[in-house]
């Protein structure tokens, strides 16, 4: 995409972000629709506060995110952030943006993902020996 008039329609939303981000952007932005994310990024940020115990300075330093932003997303009801604070805020709880939401699908994917990724290079190649039969299997199973 070499000018504005090349951009999805999509784009127009977001002049402030890059090329790339505004394409994630809007990716995000459909797949986080009010029918698919059951609760807002603010009822996540104070859900997880509580539950880790973190401080929102805590967070603030280990996200990058400014503590005034953070403070104002937990006392605000309504208050929003912009998808790539969003982002840093979930990996500062050790969570994808998917897990942070509780995307029950994502949470099984980000854990089998974690999984794999603590096991030695021989129990990985048997893992994807395995799961590549159980996909075989699968497949001729639906022909």
């Amino acid at each position: 995409m070499s000018s504005l008039s090349d951009m999805p329609p999509h784009m127009d939303y977001c002049p402030h972000l890059s090329i790339d981000n505004c394409l994630l952007s809007g990716r995000l932005q459909r797949r986080y629709t009010a029918t698919t994310m059951e609760k807002t990024f603010r009822s996540a940020f104070l859900a997880h506060l509580e539950k880790s115990g973190e401080s929102v300075a805590n967070i603030s330093r280990k996200s990058g995110v400014s503590k005034y932003q953070l403070d104002k997303l937990k006392q605000r009801e309504g208050a929003k952030t912009n998808v790539e604070d969003a982002i840093k805020v979930a990996a500062a709880f050790g969570l994808s943006l998917d897990a942070f939401l509780d995307e029950p699908q994502a949470s099984s994917q980000a854990e089998i993902v974690s999984l794999y990724n603590q096991l030695s290079s021989a129990e990985q190649e048997m893992i994807l020996a395995a799961a590549r039969a159980l996909a075989e299997r699968g497949s001729q199973g639906n022909d």
